[in-house]
């Protein structure tokens, strides 16, 4: 029987260690997280409607390769108006909606005592 590893606190601290010396990190890693779940969206949609990259490639009127790389997320700097070609394509519509960017409150703040 194969013995489970267990996650090792060294990796958790350097990530720690990563994200207090560089501020921008964490909003970076939550941005291609994003980028990674409109891509596999991209995937269940098209799955959902039983099509394939090519049929969605001919009612978008482009090549099947750009299909297959928008939905491994390797088409750069992808158009909303991609996305509403391709949501088209799948029978589907697209929802973009903006929401306030989770941040981590400060511990300093945190912490203040209230004031009377």
């Amino acid at each position: 029987m194969a013995k489970k590893r267990k996650a090792t606190k060294p990796w958790r601290a350097s990530m720690n260690r990563r994200l207090a010396a560089d501020a921008g990190l964490p909003a970076m890693v939550e941005q291609e997280l994003r980028a990674m779940e409109i891509t596999q969206e991209l995937v269940r949609i098209r799955e959902r409607q039983k099509l394939t990259q090519q049929e969605i490639a001919d009612k978008m009127g482009v090549s099947q390769p750009l299909v297959a790389r928008l939905e491994r997320g390797e088409a750069p700097n992808i158009k909303l108006g991609t996305l509403i070609r391709y949501a088209a394509a799948a029978d589907t519509s697209v929802t973009v909606s903006f929401e306030p960017m989770k941040r981590a409150r400060k511990k300093t703040a945190a912490k203040a005592a209230p004031t009377a």
